[in-house]
């Protein structure tokens, strides 16, 4: 039997693998009912990853519309965010479907694995009744719950992580320096790096500790030169074909971003305030409070964390410095730290039930258990949005843009100039839908500056414009609105009335206006 401070854990060895299952099997059964209700359109970062699913689905050959073009053309398909969790995806949505929710499957598949990922370090470090209470956390947890239904990295980018950590940590410990661990520790760090670049953010202070305590191990030393040298050769084909993108993505993402949405910085005590303020809303308050208190326990006894709880607090200081530090203050940052937080907690919470009378301290755990799932369960369930009785009209819009020119098909190739971006509807919801099933609708954002209003005047085919609120767009957006109805060139196809307020107009270029090469051909020439 394992036991945490002489206090006998909540499971028996037996039944690890069937409660692990159970709470996986819950959380999904939970997802699905949840995906099933909830009726709101992909927005831009979702339709971005739904669009880079389905383009890596198709250059493997697995999805209509595309085939096998080798891998330079593979890895055109990822030029900001590397490809490792759209090639998951993509191959998943094979399988289940290319709906929005038929999609999801895959974030119950990366759930899983970081379920596995997190029960196996909890069980190493004080037993499996700490693993287990450390994955139920993680299913409970508000900020992870949200995340499993978004489609977005975040889970994935934790899967990688915690994999990385763990892997890491094991060939670190007396008598774990193998070449067997070696390896499988650099496969999960380049595969957490192959699915986020902010995985460095919760990596790089572990990997600069192992190469300290590597180097000065004769036994290690070998191992961890080949270990860095595998590392780089599976991140290096991706990195080298995109390095420019790579970097102004990230610059995008991290700096230019935080400058436009006013972000606290590592300068000012807001800065350094900001993410824990937002750590009930993230991991949930129940868990938080008993675990702080179980920390107030552990702290009277006066002892350092040894073995692999000083690695685990290593591990979770580190990345929350690291993370502090960077200029984006988005609350997806602190997921990768969410599952090492639900480690710390669940220890916590046994140190404190373990300190109560036995009369106490179990039925606290079991109504800590109940409540926290009820708390989360009702907090989701309350942020459905039903279907509106006045829908976006995303679809027809998708269906007269296939619909234009002679002989067009669903699969004809062609581009749709969309110059309003709001959440509901954008550039990246247009591509999606308009590719589903083999389509061939690319959606392209204009209008952000007023250099845009004279390539769209003479290569655009057809442009999708709005009246009133142009949403996330400068004013230059409504330069080339105007440009486009007043230049006689392009006619008023069809118009569609919007639920917040005015309307989306299809404009198309008449027959008589000069006919230009169409944006589909030139694209690929000019990248």
């Amino acid at each position: 039997d394992h036991c945490v401070t002489g206090v006998q854990t909540c499971a028996l060895p037996i039944l690890f693998w069937p409660v692990l299952a159970v709470l996986w099997l819950l959380s999904t059964l939970l997802d699905r009912r949840w995906l099933e209700l909830d009726q709101r359109l992909p927005s831009w970062d979702q339709a971005d990853y739904l669009n880079s699913a389905l383009d890596h689905g198709r250059a493997l050959g697995l999805l209509p519309g595309g085939s096998w073009q080798g891998w330079p053309a593979l890895l055109d398909h990822s030029p900001k965010i590397p490809p490792l969790a759209s090639l998951v995806n993509g191959t998943v949505m094979a399988v289940s479907g290319d709906s929005p929710d038929q999609a999801a499957w895959s974030l119950s598949l990366w759930f899983a694995l970081l379920l596995v990922g997190i029960a196996l370090w909890g069980r190493q470090w004080q037993g499996p009744g700490l693993g287990l209470l450390a994955a139920f956390f993680c299913v409970v947890a508000p900020g992870l719950a949200e995340w499993r239904v978004d489609y977005v990295l975040e889970i994935p980018l934790c899967a990688g992580c915690i994999w990385s950590q763990w892997l890491l940590g094991r060939w670190l410990r007396p008598g774990g320096a193998s070449w067997a661990a070696a390896f499988l520790a650099a496969v999960a760090m380049a595969s957490a790096l192959l699915i986020k670049q902010s995985a460095l953010l919760v990596l790089l202070g572990p990997a600069f500790w192992a190469v300290l305590v590597g180097l000065q191990d004769r036994q290690r030393r070998w191992q961890l030169l080949a270990s860095l040298g595998l590392v780089l050769a599976l991140v290096a084909p991706w990195l080298s074909h995109n390095l420019i993108t790579a970097i102004g993505g990230t610059n995008r993402a991290t700096l230019e971003s935080a400058a436009r949405e006013g972000d606290p910085n590592a300068t000012s005590l807001a800065g350094w305030l900001w993410y824990p303020r937002r750590l009930p809303d993230l991991i949930g308050q129940i868990p938080l409070i008993g675990g702080l208190a179980g920390g107030v326990v552990a702290g009277r006894r006066l002892s350092w964390p040894r073995g692999d709880g000083a690695w685990l607090w290593g591990v979770f200081l580190s990345g929350w410095l690291l993370t502090t530090l960077s200029p984006n203050k988005d609350p997806r940052y602190l997921a990768p730290l969410l599952p090492l937080l639900a480690l710390l907690l669940a220890r916590s919470w046994l140190l404190l039930s373990g300190a109560m009378p036995k009369a106490w301290g179990q039925p606290l755990l079991g109504l800590v258990l109940l409540f926290s799932a009820w708390g989360t369960a009702q907090t989701r369930f309350q942020s459905i949005l039903r279907a509106p009785v006045f829908p976006q009209p995303i679809d027809k819009i998708v269906a007269a843009a296939q619909g234009q020119g002679e002989g067009a098909t669903r699969s004809t190739p062609r581009t749709l100039i969309v110059v309003p971006s709001r959440p509901q509807l954008n550039q990246h919801s247009i591509s999606f839908l308009g590719r589903r099933g083999g389509g061939g609708l690319v959606g392209r954002q204009l209008g952000s500056s007023s250099a845009d209003i004279k390539p769209a005047l003479e290569q655009a085919q057809q442009v999708l414009l709005a009246t009133g609120d142009q949403g996330s767009v400068r004013r230059s957006a409504e330069q080339l609105s105007q440009a486009i109805r007043s230049s006689g060139w392009f006619a008023l196809q069809q118009q569609w009335p919007r639920p917040e307020g005015g309307t989306y107009e299809l404009w198309v270029r008449k027959p008589d206006a000069p006919q230009p090469v169409p944006f589909e051909q030139r694209f690929p020439a000019l990248a």
